[in-house]
């Protein structure tokens, strides 16, 4: 993501909980936001980004909006799963790189 790239950030909680932009959403108002997304142009960023713990099959529920209501499978510029971790302070090891194009 360049420095004038817009974007939103959907975060799943480990209970499954979605957040858009930190507010809390339902899986139907989550549809509409994507929906909307897709119309806009451009088209900003959507980050998606899990904690640790969340399910499998929660993961790949919301995937598949991705890939059903904004395509990302073919449009994968819009799409990415998290964020670069910042630099590691010193002496502790660089953890790993969440800056990832969408698959």
């Amino acid at each position: 993501m360049g420095p004038e790239t817009y974007f939103n950030r959907l975060t799943l909680d480990r209970k499954g909980t979605a957040y858009w932009n930190g507010a809390a959403v339902s899986d139907a108002v989550l549809n509409q936001m994507l929906k909307t997304v897709r119309q806009l142009d451009p088209a900003p960023q959507l980050v998606l980004q899990t904690e640790m713990g969340l399910s499998c099959a929660r993961l790949e529920a919301v995937r598949d909006k991705f890939d059903t209501l904004l395509d990302c499978r073919k449009n994968g510029r819009i799409c990415s799963e998290g964020f670069r971790t910042p630099d590691p302070l010193p002496g502790r090891v660089p953890g790993p790189m969440l800056d990832m194009p969408y698959q």
